[in-house]
């Protein structure tokens, strides 16, 4: 991109409002479609089943709007040339989700403790991606930033 380094904020934006947008529409959908208990019926005849999925709903759901942001965190930094942090943010959130699935594991919370891990992972990512991803965090701030220089435009004199 050289000599276009000045779109790549604005390309940042772009792609983390549509990631954004992506997320919170999955994430409603998700929502609407696994709290309907027409659609968990259809899906499983086994009530305690279907109890189940009404519990898990809201981690599956939450996963759902962190996802596209995790991962486009991740593109948006290999983009940038900037991925050497991908790998001790990937093991820290490895690491960190280890430690919840043995959690889930000795206290017996089933497969809705593993949909809680899954959000543990995923905003992992996103807190490694704040902390070690400097170069993200400048084009980040760029990209967002309420105030935004404009260039003056300076009318040009027409000769008559």
């Amino acid at each position: 991109m050289k000599g276009r380094e000045h779109r790549v904020p604005k390309l940042i934006k772009t792609l983390y409002g549509m990631s954004a947008t992506l997320g919170v529409s999955a994430a409603a959908l998700t929502f609407a479609v696994l709290k309907n208990s027409h659609v968990t019926s259809a899906l499983v005849a086994d009530v305690s089943v279907q109890k189940m999925i009404a519990t898990m709903v809201p981690f599956a759901a939450l996963s759902q709007a962190y996802c596209p942001i995790a991962t486009i965190s991740d593109g948006v930094c290999i983009g940038l040339g900037s991925f050497s942090q991908l790998p001790t943010i990937m093991l820290g959130s490895f690491f960190t989700t280890a430690v919840g699935l043995s959690l889930v594991a000795s206290q017996g919370l089933g497969v809705v403790g593993v949909w809680a891990c899954m959000n543990v992972f995923l905003s992992s990512r996103i807190a490694g991606h704040s902390i070690l991803s400097k170069k993200l965090r400048k084009y980040l701030k760029l990209a967002f930033q309420k105030n935004t220089p404009t260039q003056e435009i300076a009318p040009v004199p027409v000769a008559a």
